[in-house]
């Protein structure tokens, strides 16, 4: 055991120093991420619940201006956890003609991956004036990404059902996790001229 210890040591020692201090500030941005989340935010849905609800509305604002002889609406609808009966989920689903469409999730708000982008870009070396820029652009980025994805998403399950399954779970979400690696080597990019000049 101590030379397995030992051999770890080593090889982290061999890592350079600004690249062992990115790993340690996103290991402690994530932990605390995650308590925050977790034991706060999640419970209480301090972010979540504004967020789904702009998704929710923006999403429908989009399906209405694509067409516009339907009547696109979006409502909030409360379930019982499965697990637990004390426990109520709440989604909003998006309305076609007052028939529901697809529901909108806490989990389907883009939160995760926004937090996820700009905890990465804040952990690596670099000025504050352009971490912020990368972040304010990327969340603008990610959140259209996202709208495009439920809009998308409302468009599948309308017309071609088959589709919806593969796309929600699988298609979209690689769109929107490929946008935000996009973005992050976009902002490492001049970080790595400075490197090899």
């Amino acid at each position: 055991m101590q030379k397995v210890l030992h051999t770890y040591k080593d090889k982290w020692a061999q890592i350079p120093p600004v690249i062992r201090r990115m790993i340690i500030n996103g290991a402690i941005v994530l932990i605390l991420w995650k308590l925050l989340y977790t034991f706060w935010l999640e419970p209480k849905r301090i972010l979540d619940r504004p967020l789904t609800y702009i998704v929710a509305s923006q999403t429908t604002s989009i399906m209405q201006m694509i067409w516009p002889e339907s009547d696109y609406s979006f409502r909030s609808v409360e379930k019982k956890h499965k697990g637990d009966e004390n426990a109520v989920i709440e989604h909003v689903t998006i309305l076609k003609d007052g028939k529901g469409t697809i529901a909108i999730a806490d989990n389907c708000n883009g939160l995760e991956v926004m937090v996820l982008y700009s905890a990465f870009i804040f952990c690596i070396p670099g000025h504050l004036k352009r971490k912020l820029i990368f972040v304010v652009l990327g969340l603008l980025v990610i959140h259209l990404s996202n709208l495009a994805r439920c809009a998308g998403l409302v468009v599948l399950h309308l017309n071609w059902p088959g589709m919806f399954d593969f796309a929600h779970h699988y298609l979209f979400k690689i769109m929107v996790y490929a946008i935000s690696f996009g973005l992050w080597v976009w902002y490492l990019k001049p970080v790595t001229k400075k490197t090899e000049a």
